[in-house]
């Protein structure tokens, strides 16, 4: 899975992390940065998820969306860890 870093069509200072798992059922990933240094923070985000991607590392999968959404659950990862 490779993590994409996009301009949003039609919105000023917003940008998108784009990523499409085909390995699974062809799920599709996106968060968007806006704001203040937003292109950074995506780029940021999406060289973490490569490389946790390329190192087939859940573990810093989830302590990135962790901090992204700092109330889920850990059930709600535990699919990530059973691939």
């Amino acid at each position: 899975m490779k993590y994409e870093v996009l301009a949003s069509q039609g919105v000023v200072d917003e940008w998108r992390v784009e990523a499409v798992d085909y390995a699974s059922e062809g799920e599709c990933y996106l968060t968007i940065f806006s704001g203040p240094d937003a292109k950074q923070r995506a780029e940021e985000y999406a060289a973490v998820m490569n490389a946790a991607a390329v190192d087939h590392d859940v573990d810093v999968y989830i302590k990135t969306l962790k901090a992204i959404d700092p109330g889920a659950s850990d059930d709600s990862y535990a699919r990530l860890r059973d691939r």
